[in-house]
């Protein structure tokens, strides 16, 4: 995925109101859950989420396969 497509997905996905939980799944198979649109911060093709417990979790442009809203639509 590009830098660009995952700050805008990641754009969209948060600033919706009312926020909708949406899943992050990567290439190696692992998914988390964005429960709180303050949960997560990004930049320049990198993120990082506060999970639950204080678990963090750092991800990028390149490991995201692609991202899958509440209502389980794909995006990119």
């Amino acid at each position: 995925m590009s830098t660009d497509a995952f700050d805008g997905f990641l754009n969209v996905l948060c600033d919706r109101r009312p926020f909708q939980m949406f899943t992050v799944n990567l290439k190696n198979g692992e998914r988390f859950q964005i429960d709180h649109p303050r949960a997560v911060a990004f930049n320049s093709g990198r993120g990082v989420f506060l999970g639950p417990g204080g678990v963090f979790v750092m991800f990028d442009h390149d490991s995201v396969s692609h991202f899958t809203d509440e209502s389980a639509q794909t995006l990119a």
